[in-house]
Parts: structure tokens; C-alpha cells; sequence
């Protein structure tokens, strides 16, 4: 399972639009289910939001795929805050759509599929 979630400064915002984002990218959808989560929530609250992406992926999974998207999705949202990506106890924090960045985003979420 992969976990996409905003920096420590939750950025509701920025994770409500990548989940759309996400949500309409036919080659991440084909590979991966996709779910939110709110990890914030209080007692009492009835908020709609979510803090948390989870991706369930299947066999024919390319983390390139999702990197790409996530590039996409960033460039139209430069003052968005930090993204973080976990696999498998993995953490990678990405702040621009860099190619370095993408790199590193793909090359954590692959590793777990070795």
C-alpha cells in the first residue's frame, strides 16, 4: 500500500485536489484503488475532510505512472505544501515536480515491488 499525505502543516487543500487529480489519471486508475482517510479526526467532529491518499496496487502498478501524475498535478500548484510518500516504512517528502524529485519518488515506491 502506498500513503500520499501532506506535510505536519496538513494541507487539506492540496490533498483534496491530488486525490481528484489522481482520480481522473486513467493509467493510476487502472492500477491502483484508491481511498482517504482521516487520521485528524476528532471526538464531536463532523468534518468531510481527509488528511490521507491510500493507493491498494496491483500487479500491473508503475510508480512512474503516479510520479508523473504528481508532477502534473504540481505544476499548476508551486505554493502547495509538501507531499510525502510512504511504501513499505519508505518515506519520501516532495516540495516541486523536479525531475531529481520525480526520481526519487519512483525510485522508493518501485523498491517495494522488488
Amino acid at each position: 500500500m502506498i500513503t500520499i499525505r501532506a506535510s505536519q502543516e496538513a494541507d487539506l487543500e492540496s490533498i483534496a485536489s491530488l486525490y481528484e487529480w489522481l482520480q481522473e489519471d486513467q493509467d493510476v486508475r487502472k492500477t491502483a484503488r484508491m481511498r482517504t482517510v482521516d487520521d485528524n479526526t476528532k471526538p464531536g467532529d463532523m468534518s468531510v475532510a481527509f488528511s490521507i491518499i491510500q493507493l491498494v496496487v496491483t500487479s500491473g502498478f508503475s510508480a512512474a505512472n503516479l510520479a508523473l501524475a504528481y508532477a502534473n498535478w504540481r505544476e499548476g500548484r508551486s505554493n502547495a505544501d509538501e507531499i510525502v510518500f510512504e511504501r513499505g516504512g519508505v518515506a519520501i517528502s516532495a516540495r516541486d515536480a523536479s525531475p531529481e524529485t520525480i526520481a526519487r519518488i519512483t525510485d522508493a515506491l518501485e523498491a517495494e515491488n522488488d
